[in-house]
């Protein structure tokens, strides 16, 4: 629906809108497959599916989704990353942000 939409005259504040709920759709489509996933990780039979993903990137869509959570009001999130990070890293970078809100064992 929001590929329709995106096809159709808009604004330019109503295409941030459908970028940042494009975003959002995405990483609960995300969050849903961890949950679906939980029972594999108990049975330590899930398999991670690596490839490349750019830190920048996936900084900025966590900065939609949480500033998402404040309804009206403009707020912007700025992260400070060490230089030394590369800005290309390898592996799951939706396994990534759901390991580092789970509790280490």
């Amino acid at each position: 629906m929001l590929q329709l939409l995106q096809k159709t005259e808009l604004n330019p504040r109503q295409n941030e809108y459908i970028h940042k709920t494009n975003v959002a759709a995405h990483s609960l489509l995300h969050l849903l497959n961890d949950i679906l996933d939980y029972s594999k990780i108990e049975a330590d039979k899930l398999e991670l599916d690596p490839h490349p993903f750019e830190l920048e990137e996936l900084m900025q869509e966590l900065a939609i989704i949480l500033s998402g959570n404040y309804g009206e009001n403009d707020v912007e999130l700025m992260f400070d990353l060490d230089t030394n990070i590369p800005l290309y890293l390898g592996g799951g970078s939706n396994a990534f942000i759901t390991s580092a809100h789970q509790p280490s064992q």
